[in-house]
């Protein structure tokens, strides 16, 4: 039986609505089950790009802060601490970003998928029973900087794939995980 989130009504903008950068969004724990490292090496590489980066979590995040400003992320990257208003920051993103080094079954990417957001995520454990790969988002091996990076810039580039692909994602989510069908 797989985690269920209780429904909400969809954010009144889609994913690739946003005036101005596209606004991508982790939302997960800062310590070794998340991999924090290989998405800021891949945006790293994407400075042509018009992206910017929320990072919503508790836990050290000081190697990740180190790491950003060693790249000069510093205007691109945000922390924003732990926050009991994930599903609005989620509703205000483009895309949705999951980057670990191992899961269970993730409720953050059902909550993109409520959002009716893209994700992009590792493909470990169980993300890959939630994500579709090129239907709802984007399943990247653990740790391929640069696969993660192709599927970043198509993404980013693509506003109307950000938007078919967060409302797949929003179909399935109606169709497999809402609490009355958990």
């Amino acid at each position: 039986i797989h985690n269920g989130m209780p429904w909400v009504a969809p954010p009144q903008h889609s994913a690739g609505a946003n005036e101005g950068p596209v606004r991508l969004i982790m939302v997960a724990r800062f310590g070794s089950q998340k991999d924090h490292a290989t998405l800021i090496q891949a945006l790293a590489g994407l400075n042509d790009l018009d992206w910017q980066l929320d990072l919503i979590g508790g836990g050290d995040e000081t190697p990740v802060r180190e790491q950003v400003e060693a790249a000069g992320l510093q205007d691109r990257v945000y922390f924003r601490g732990e926050r009991e208003d994930v599903p609005d920051w989620m509703a205000a993103s483009d895309i949705v970003c999951l980057i670990s080094n191992y899961e269970g079954f993730p409720r953050s990417i059902l909550e993109a998928m409520r959002a009716v957001r893209p994700v992009v995520a590792s493909d470990v454990a169980g993300v890959g029973e939630a994500v579709v790969d090129c239907e709802t988002g984007r399943l990247v091996p653990r740790g391929d900087v640069a696969y993660l990076q192709r599927c970043l810039r198509e993404l980013i580039a693509d506003k109307a794939l950000q938007e078919k692909l967060g409302g797949q994602g929003r179909q399935r989510y109606e169709q497999y995980f809402t609490l009355a069908r958990m």
